[in-house]
């Protein structure tokens, strides 16, 4: 009788010795995808708003009636910038694959080449040229910006893609320890 009392208890603390440590992974792997997918999902998206809201910045340029509204937007469009490469630094140490990477630093280029369009365009608009820096804002300069929004999306889908694959693996240690 008292052996399987024993036994019994045996059994039911090897049970729970075996459920704590899975419960401990779950953990451990739930912080993980919390820190590489959820987080950084909410990086990605504020960098794509701030994108928009620099090309706001560049539409209200050419819509400025002096010289004024000419240099608040143009200083709008700077610090918004340097705003979203804090944050894609951040970002940055969030990738986990090979291929975000790639599309990191693909939108780390287009990004640049974006910001690097303002001189010339602002050039335009200082010198009256209002007709031109629209032609260019909506050829070349577009041309730069469909490529950053590409990237950007591209990293959301990778994103997207890495929180599905942790959610199955997440689901496989729950089932292992069930």
């Amino acid at each position: 009788m008292l052996f399987g009392f024993v036994s019994v208890v045996f059994l039911a603390a090897i049970i729970g010795i075996i459920a704590i440590i899975e419960i401990k992974k779950i953990d451990t792997a739930d912080t993980k995808m919390y820190e590489s997918v959820v987080q950084p999902f909410g990086q990605i998206t504020k960098i794509t708003t701030q994108m928009q809201e620099m090309r706001v910045f560049v539409r209200d340029m050419v819509l400025a009636s002096d010289q004024e509204a000419l240099k608040e937007n143009y200083n709008a469009f700077m610090s918004m910038s340097v705003k979203i490469d804090s944050i894609m630094a951040v970002y940055q140490s969030t990738i986990l694959t090979d291929a975000g990477h790639k599309t990191f630093d693909e939108l780390v280029l287009t990004k640049k080449a974006y910001v690097d369009c303002m001189p010339e365009f602002k050039a335009m608009l200082n010198n009256g040229k209002t007709e031109e820096a629209k032609a260019f804002m909506r050829g070349e300069w577009s041309k730069v910006n469909k490529k950053m929004h590409a990237a950007s999306e591209a990293l959301i889908a990778q994103k997207i893609n890495v929180g599905s694959e942790s959610s199955d693996n997440n689901t496989a240690i729950a089932n292992t320890a069930t």
